[in-house]
């Protein structure tokens, strides 16, 4: 059975506060469905800056293998250009003098591997496009493609690549 969007946006929220909720850090979770991002990370630097992370989720079903060199998806993890653009926005909405705002995209991949590539500013140069699912939840060959504006993310670009054993991945979100 399917999950709603709305089971895709708690399991999105439960990945990242695990990953990121540490002493000193305040996790937000986004209050509206449509929310450009799956949480919002607060702290201050031991220089004084006002930190802020825009967090986006997206859970792989490949393993980390898969896209490391050799692997499959070698070219990297594939970020929509639709979901950079929202994420930027909300960036450029909260940004005040004092505030370091960065736009983080965090990819799972199905044997517990925690990628996360911080996505604040990508060139237009990496941006191609690639014939992909309308929705991206479905992974049907035989589902109609579009083409997408996507950036492809090494894995060897990542700032943070760790495994990591989340719990909410053990249960029936």
């Amino acid at each position: 059975m399917r999950m709603t969007q709305q089971e895709y946006a708690d399991r999105n929220w439960e990945l990242a506060y695990e990953l990121f909720n540490r002493p000193g850090i305040e996790m937000i979770r986004p209050t509206s469905e449509y929310s450009p991002m799956d949480a919002t990370a607060h702290f201050t630097s031991p220089g004084g800056t006002r930190k802020v992370m825009l967090i986006e989720v997206k859970e792989r079903s490949f393993d980390y293998s898969d896209v490391a060199e050799g692997g499959r998806y070698e070219g990297g993890l594939i970020l929509e250009r639709k979901k950079y653009d929202r994420l930027r926005a909300r960036r450029e909405a909260i940004l005040r003098a004092g505030t370091d705002v960065r736009c983080l995209y965090l990819s799972v991949t199905a044997d517990g591997r925690a990628v996360v590539h911080d996505v604040t500013e990508l060139p237009d140069s990496v941006w191609i496009g690639k014939d992909m699912n309308d929705q991206t939840t479905i992974s049907d060959t035989e589902t109609a493609k579009t083409e997408k504006k996507v950036a492809l993310l090494p894995v060897s670009g990542a700032v943070l690549d760790v495994f990591f054993d989340f719990k909410c991945r053990k249960q029936n979100i």
